[in-house]
């Protein structure tokens, strides 16, 4: 019962890690596609280069204009 238990909060712990590794790699991707963006890249181009799906970067956008 106790490994079952100990076993349960690694596998937490460690879904937590991932997922706020996950969080921090789309900050930095949005932090790019900003910086793109306001160099005057197009989405096509960013959409080529990033390899994202028109909703998916629709998404982006909408995180870093904060709505």
């Amino acid at each position: 019962m106790a490994n079952v238990l100990t076993d349960l909060e690694q596998a937490s712990k460690r879904l937590n890690d991932l997922d706020q590794r996950r969080k921090d790699q789309q900050r930095y991707r949005d932090d790019l596609i900003k910086q793109a963006r306001d160099s005057g890249v197009s989405w096509t181009q960013i959409k080529r280069a990033t390899g994202m799906a028109d909703r998916s970067l629709a998404l982006a956008y909408k995180r870093i204009d904060g709505s």
